[in-house]
């Protein structure tokens, strides 16, 4: 499945080539017969290169720059139930107490309460922005592929 990036990215390599072949005429001799340019001018090697350049940072982007996803951080399929991916989360809230919130982690209860502040939770501690997810996906099933898709910045 080609992903709009992908498609991006191919234009970005075809409309350069295709602008310094059409700017670059065609050339007949007296014959009229075309003329092949047999070297490349300054412009040719600065647009190849800058190609080159644009390739080399999408393919490094794309490997090594990924953003973190809450699926492989506590290593669980996008498709869990509910009960899984909360049970994975407290897991992994288990091994990691460094990004616990400092009042405690709250009871799904006490997240429904009308005096609990959702957004300062969510905003205070890694897991309470993991938390946001989780709740998100179990919410609205559709939520999980947007963020497999788009990342978490769609959600934030």
């Amino acid at each position: 499945m080609l992903s709009s990036g992908l498609i991006s990215f191919l234009l970005y390599l075809v409309v350069p080539v295709v602008l310094v072949s059409f700017f670059r005429g065609r050339k007949t001799n007296d014959q009229g017969q075309r003329v092949h340019k047999k070297y490349f001018s300054l412009g040719d090697v600065i647009t190849y290169a800058t190609l080159a350049l644009l390739a080399a940072s999408y393919m490094y982007s794309a490997t090594y720059n990924r953003p973190e996803n809450v699926f492989r951080k506590i290593s669980i399929h996008p498709q869990s139930p509910c009960a899984v991916l909360r049970h994975r989360l407290a897991q992994y809230a288990a091994k990691h107490p460094e990004i616990a919130p400092a009042d405690g982690i709250p009871s799904q209860h006490d997240k429904t309460s009308s005096a609990f502040d959702r957004r300062a939770y969510y905003k205070a501690s890694e897991y309470g922005h993991m938390d946001f997810l989780v709740d998100r996906f179990c919410a609205f099933d559709e939520d999980r592929d947007v963020y497999l898709k788009f990342g978490e910045t769609v959600f934030m």
